[in-house]
């Protein structure tokens, strides 16, 4: 019980990191001491950051869809409420012909 209780509070804890905007130079700064690297580390930082702008790009193109769906609704409600008048064309006068063959019965 106490092992699964530690195991969640672990995960709850790792989770809770990332969404902290001062932990996203940890990251490229451990693989840094790691391995020694600075490229590796600056890939790491900057591979976060493109990630982190296609996020950005991604929901203001959600909110620009959102909005015009919004307008879309809106005006299909006022197009129900004040419905468009159609024009029609009058009809004088139905002139009914005769039938030259009848229909053969089955």
């Amino acid at each position: 019980m106490i092992k699964r209780l530690l195991i969640f509070c672990s995960l709850l804890f790792i989770t809770n990191c990332t969404a902290n905007p001062g932990m996203t130079f940890l990251g490229p700064v451990i693989s840094g001491v790691k391995t020694g690297n600075i490229y590796q580390a600056s890939i790491s930082y900057g591979s976060g950051m493109a990630i982190k702008d296609i996020k950005k790009e991604l929901k203001s193109k959600k909110q620009k869809i959102s909005n015009k769906n919004k307008i879309f609704v809106n005006n299909i409600k006022n197009g129900l409420i004040n419905p468009p008048i159609f024009l029609t064309y009058k009809i004088e006068s139905v002139e009914i012909s005769e039938i030259l063959e009848p229909e053969p019965l089955p």
